[in-house]
């Protein structure tokens, strides 16, 4: 379900995509399914883990027979990253977000949506806890056992999802839920100027 919440953009998204940032693919799931989409994708990911860095890796050799050069990883933090003004056709946060507080997530939002360009697409796709019984009870137990799974595996110190809004100059252009709305997949778009 989560391969799913992450590639459920692709549907809405005809190739060919030029230039594409991805925050926090981890292990290249997103980036493989991206380069089958779109083979000649320029792709930026961006990682703070320098052993998910070398399982994306892993995974594109292991897909292609070498890592494509258009794929450039590089390990850094997010938040203090340059993303440049209007650079990007894409740009992927899957199960990214809910890393940080709620600030940190809005200063995100808000410096990728300034890096996407015009007619380009924000694909999100994260937990949330659904409002109605029992799915809440099951998506808040499940939320809660990963916050405390990361904490003991990763240091992380983020124990909530984070209150996700997107700025006005992004459009909702298709969402799905899965798992009882326990899972939630996004695809946002930038008018076109």
């Amino acid at each position: 379900m989560l391969q799913k919440a992450r590639n459920f953009s692709l549907a809405y998204i005809p190739p060919p995509i030029p230039r594409a940032l991805l925050l926090g693919d981890g292990d290249g799931r997103l980036a493989l399914e991206l380069l089958k989409h779109s083979p000649n994708c320029s792709i930026v990911s961006i990682d703070s883990s320098e052993g998910m860095i070398e399982e994306a890796n892993r995974r594109l050799e292991q897909h292609f027979g070498k890592v494509p050069e258009n794929f450039r990883p590089a390990c850094a933090d997010a938040l203090t990253c340059d993303f440049t003004l209007d650079s990007f056709d894409y740009i992927g946060l899957h199960f990214f977000l809910d890393c940080f507080s709620d600030d940190e997530a809005a200063q995100l939002i808000h410096r990728c949506s300034r890096a996407l360009r015009p007619g380009g697409v924000i694909s999100y796709a994260d937990f949330q806890i659904p409002e109605k019984q029992p799915q809440r009870i099951i998506g808040k137990a499940l939320v809660d056992s990963l916050y405390w799974a990361f904490r003991m595996t990763t240091n992380l110190q983020t124990k909530q999802l984070p209150k996700v809004q997107w700025p006005e100059a992004l459009q909702a252009h298709a969402t799905q839920s899965f798992l009882g709305g326990i899972l939630r997949s996004e695809v946002l778009t930038k008018p076109s100027t």
